[in-house]
């Protein structure tokens, strides 16, 4: 991402994105153009022309050395293999780069906790784009009850489904009935005094690829604004150690700490 430009908003106005070419035509829905990019599976010397070329993209690097090298370059978002993910956010965190990763965040429970730390001990923010968490429908249930949502595999419906103390919500996930064109989420709340105990929640926006565009615009603000990304590496780290709970429970046969 280029050194920011302040606008009446407030927050950084072009991105960096070295990232798939899959990836890049989500881009232009958020009104901030693609200004620098790199592609690290590829190194053929017209490589770099080519990306330039085909996304009308200003300035591309041909290795990860020499974007991190760019001072202009403040925010980078990750797109990789997983298991190149760690290697590429560290030597990002050192050079002093704030971050979006893709999920999963880490394979290690204290990789995370490393990154996590050099970030707090360089003031640097570290986004995980978890975007179905800015689905309109969970978004929608999530403003209305702070819960979890569960999403059965398996089943020819993509359903959610929240039980509270005073109602419920429930609905469907659009985009897993026509992937990847999808449609809009339906969502519908049911709690007492409602006339007929139920009131839809009239959701227009789709997962792909609005959605996509919640965790770099939460990055962008965290970085403009000196806050705290969502979802957060930190916050991605709870979830990465509920899973290893889970599994070292089902494994020894026995309950499992959530503690370090």
């Amino acid at each position: 991402m280029k050194s920011p430009s302040r606008r009446s908003t407030g927050s950084p106005s072009r991105s960096s994105v070295p990232a798939p070419s899959s990836t890049l035509p989500i881009c232009p829905r958020t009104a901030q153009p693609v200004s620098r990019s790199a592609d690290f599976s590829i190194s053929t010397p017209t490589a770099p022309a080519r990306w330039r070329n085909r996304h009308g993209v200003p300035t591309v690097y041909a290795s990860l050395d020499e974007l991190l090298a760019d001072p202009g370059v403040r925010v980078v978002d990750i797109a990789v293999a997983p298991q190149a993910q760690s290697e590429i956010a560290l030597r990002a965190r050192e050079a002093g780069k704030h971050l979006l990763c893709q999920k999963p965040f880490v394979w290690e429970e204290a990789t995370g906790e490393k990154l996590v730390a050099v970030a707090d001990r360089l003031g640097l923010k570290i986004a995980v784009n978890q975007q179905l968490r800015y689905d309109e429908g969970l978004a929608a249930a999530r403003a209305m009850v702070r819960a979890t949502h569960e999403n059965r595999a398996g089943d020819t419906q993509a359903l959610f489904r929240i039980d509270g103390s005073h109602g419920s919500i429930r609905g469907t996930l659009g985009l897993l009935y026509d992937y990847p064109n999808g449609r809009p989420d339906t969502g519908r709340g049911q709690q007492p005094g409602l006339a007929d105990g139920r009131l839809a929640y009239p959701v227009t926006h789709r997962w792909i690829p609005d959605a996509f565009l919640g965790p770099m615009a939460s990055l962008l603000r965290a970085v403009a604004e000196d806050g705290e990304p969502y979802p957060s590496a930190r916050d991605n780290l709870g979830t990465i150690r509920l899973v290893d709970r889970l599994y070292s429970s089902m494994d020894s046969g026995r309950s499992m700490p959530m503690g370090r």
